[in-house]
């Protein structure tokens, strides 16, 4: 049978289609997973795992896989469809978690990691949660091998990457990561860890990475399935961000193999063994035992970040702002800060390189938008191609967002849809997800996308089927506009450089039309000279609802939207609520909000209950349509006119005057006894 195969090296699970499995006559035990989806949710499907050998068309490669069914039409298409309606579903309110709660099993792999973690030797020991004290695993050394002389095969394309992953397992030698085991320590090993390359040309170091797969399965059980699911201890990537932009002067840096300079246990290595030959596949392969924490594992991530996190309040009386950074300014293995003088960067820099050190761990890969502070830091340990003296500093991607340093400000990348693009609702919704925009600073255009994948979704097209001639034409504006992202630049500052600030606050704009409804948040800074400055801070949108609901409605969701994404601004920026002021231009919602909740009927009645919960309705007012810039994120805009318009970067005018000029229209009564109980 010949079928199309999406290969990718860094999955963690195969699934081949329940048809194509039946007509193979594959059969397996039947059993009842549970998958990741979008927004840290969770899925659950029942699935047989069937084991089949695939060949390529041209005959060069041929292997044996395990992979678990999945029904193509009528699962897993229909779980993307429940993903794709989130899209549209109407918004609830929910205040930022301030505290993370953790269920059964994330509480057990809490606690045996805390109680496991010990400092020796000058770097922090941390055990692996298992379920288990002793996990019981089939012996895998068939399936390592297998899954080795893939991966030779692969390397042979590539002398190049063959070159720098031989270099690669050397450097583990040296540095003490791992460890050849002899033929007396052979007989301890407890599983065998398959490992592949993952290549990024994009990356300036280290462009090929070894990965470790525990999620290979022998016999239906894999190292993964003995492990506790772990509780997210990382940063949110939208808080990083806005701390990132708080002060001038911005700071970067990267932790140099933070995984591998943190051990596990003597008792968890031999679960931890791979093998290896250097490519000579007529040899033996030696078998190697890895000491550190494994990238591939899936407790890896809460490891490093409990480390990371419980070495930072241990040392924060000693390093009070850079365990501050430690702790809301780093992403996995990047942090990302900013400060007020080039004095405190360099501090920073000092400080934090001084505290991870003393973790056993190095920091390196720096990046400012300060020349002086670059100054300070050996040329080996800055961003390759700084040239110092020629002021000249480099564009890097800061966390999936194009940062150029020099200029200090954000900008976008994006590539047009290749030749043999096939118009599909997959291949659409693949495309988009590919615009990588945390803070919304593209709002306006990419809500036009999120509409015209519920315009697919209504036409009732399966996610393979090729669209018909309008919706292809309407996507191929929307992708035409893409090359134009790169003209966008946005101050990556929320305020000025100079000068001392007197007050901050932040303005949140809302709106809503029959397509789409959204906000949009600015700050605005007052300066001991007077001065003022209004910088586009975020924004969200959500497609309408595909039921019916009146515009007045949609303004409401739409402000509870904008209350939401404003409350957490302020937890990322640690800014008190009554530093808000939100507009709309709605006087239906002004009067609601105004009033009592519990005279409306439900919908309205418990929205407005909420809003009136989290802030004053003192600090709601009117903002005439025609000066909302939450009016383009509600209806789309083209990305040359989104470049252009002013009102979208900096807010409307009036934000920049004294707010005895601000827009103060008497909030009139309006006919809603619609919605009155």
């Amino acid at each position: 049978m010949r079928v199309n195969a999406l290969l990718d090296d860094a999955s963690t699970r195969t699934y081949i289609n329940a048809d194509v499995a039946a007509e193979l006559g594959l059969h397996g035990k039947l059993q009842r997973i549970t998958v990741g989806v979008l927004n840290d949710k969770t899925e659950s499907f029942e699935t047989m795992l069937v084991e089949f050998q695939i060949e390529s068309v041209d005959g060069r490669t041929k292997t044996k896989v395990e992979a678990l069914t999945a029904d193509k039409n009528q699962k897993s298409d229909n779980e993307s469809d429940k993903i794709l309606c989130k899209f549209w579903e109407m918004e609830n309110f929910s205040e930022p978690q301030k505290k993370q709660s953790f269920g059964p099993e994330e509480r057990s792999a809490y606690e045996k990691v805390k109680d496991s973690l010990k400092f020796v030797d000058d770097h922090y020991e941390v055990a692996i949660p298992w379920k288990e004290e002793k996990p019981d695993l089939p012996c895998n050394y068939d399936m390592a091998l297998q899954r080795l002389e893939n991966t030779e095969k692969q390397l042979m394309k590539n002398p190049e990457v063959t070159d720098s992953y031989s270099k690669t397992i050397e450097q583990y030698l040296e540095k003490g990561y791992i460890h050849k085991i002899n033929q007396d320590e052979e007989k301890s090993g407890k599983w065998f860890l398959p490992q592949f390359p993952v290549i990024r040309p994009d990356k300036s170091t280290t462009k090929t990475r070894i990965v470790f797969d525990a999620s290979a399965k022998h016999c239906g059980v894999s190292l993964n399935d003995m492990i506790h699911y772990a509780p997210k201890l990382q940063n949110e990537l939208f808080d990083v961000l806005l701390r990132f932009r708080r002060n001038s002067v911005a700071i970067v840096c990267d932790i140099a193999e933070m995984y591998l300079r943190m051990k596990v246990p003597q008792e968890d290595r031999p679960y931890q063994q791979f093998l290896w030959r250097d490519v000579n596949t007529e040899e033996k392969p030696d078998v190697y035992e890895l000491s550190s924490v494994v990238f591939g594992i899936n407790s890896s991530p809460f490891q490093a970040q409990f480390v990371a996190q419980t070495h930072a309040e241990t040392n924060r009386e000693t390093y009070p702002m850079e365990a501050e950074t430690v702790l809301k300014s780093t992403y996995m293995d990047d942090s990302m800060d900013s400060v007020s003088t080039e004095e405190d960067g360099v501090k920073l820099y000092r400080q934090l390189s001084a505290l991870w050190e003393k973790a056993g761990m190095y920091a390196s890969k720096w990046l400012s938008n300060s020349v002086g502070v670059l100054q300070h830091i050996p040329p080996e340990d800055v961003v390759p191609e700084v040239d110092l003296y020629d002021n000249s500093l480099p564009s890097v991607k800061t966390l999936g967002v194009l940062w150029k340093a020099k200029d200090d400000i954000f900008t976008f990348k994006a590539s047009l849809q290749e030749d043999d693009f096939t118009y599909t609702k997959r291949n659409f919704l693949r495309k988009i997800a590919m615009l990588f925009d945390p803070l919304g600073f593209l709002g306006p255009y990419t809500i036009r996308a999120k509409v015209l994948l519920q315009e697919m979704w209504t036409a009732g097209l399966d996610w393979d089927d090729v669209l018909s001639e309008d919706l292809i034409l309407k996507a191929e504006k929307w992708f035409r506009e893409l090359t134009e992202l790169s003209l966008i630049e946005v101050p990556r500052c929320l305020r000025l450089s100079n000068g001392g600030i007197i007050s901050t606050y932040l303005h949140t704009f809302v709106d809503a039309s029959q397509d789409a409804y959204g906000a949009v948040v600015y700050q605005r800074c007052i300066y001991d000279d007077g001065s003022v400055s209004v910088r586009f801070v975020t924004a969200k949108s959500k497609v309408a609802p595909l039921t019916a609901v009146s515009i007045p409605r949609l303004e409401l969701v739409g402000a509870v939207l904008g209350l939401r994404l404003t409350l957490s601004v302020t937890s990322a920026l640690e800014m008190d609520s009554d530093q808000c002021t939100f507009w709309t231009d709605s006087m239906n919602v002004l009067c609601w909000i105004k009033a009592q909740s519990r005279s409306f009927k439900p919908f309205v009645a418990n929205r407005i209950g909420d809003i009136q919960s989290a802030s004053n309705p003192k600090q709601w007012h009117h903002v005439p349509t025609e000066i909302n810039p939450a009016d383009m994120i509600s209806r789309g805009v083209m990305v040359s006119q989104l470049q252009k318009d002013s009102v979208w970067w900096s807010g409307p005018h009036f934000l920049t005057l004294d707010d005895s000029q601000w827009p103060n229209q008497k909030v009139e009564k309006q006919d809603s006894d619609k919605e009155r109980s």
